[in-house]
């Protein structure tokens, strides 16, 4: 219940910022009028190239980071299954309830996937880098070509 609670939370604010964008571009488009709006467009398409080029800036600073991310999250995961398993044997030595040991062992099972899925994202990082520049040129770059 709690994790619906704060999937409702981050969703309503994705939605209002949606909505906030919207309003503002309304009120863009509205103040600059339908006549101008033709000297808008042909901006932003003259501006194209160089929000590209800020975007690929961005792209490789993250392919450059993800690596080191990746490592510190897989780390994360590595301390968080270690403690779920004390915790667990700890439970056990107590004659924890069924339902108690079943749900460590399950934080503990996703600790470890999350562990395994972030170590094999570290040591593939052309992978990753390859999928971001694909997103890129696909639904970004290709688009504009057009």
């Amino acid at each position: 219940m709690k994790k619906l609670f704060r999937f409702a939370g981050r969703f309503s604010i994705f939605i209002i910022a949606v909505i906030l964008l919207i309003v503002l571009a309304a009120a863009v488009f509205t103040a600059v009028g339908p006549e101008k709006l033709v000297n808008v467009r042909k901006f932003l398409d003259a501006g194209w190239w160089m929000a590209s080029l800020v975007r690929w800036v961005v792209l490789a600073a993250i392919i450059a980071y993800l690596p080191r991310f990746a490592r510190r999250q897989a780390e994360k995961h590595a301390d968080l299954e270690e403690s779920y398993l004390a915790q667990y044997d700890e439970a056990e030595a107590q004659n924890a309830t069924y339902e108690t040991l079943r749900e460590l062992e399950q934080y503990t099972l996703n600790h470890d996937k999350l562990r395994s899925s972030w170590e094999k994202l570290a040591e593939h990082p052309r992978i990753a880098a390859g999928v971001l520049i694909g997103f890129e040129l696909l639904f970004v770059q290709l688009p504009h070509l057009s």
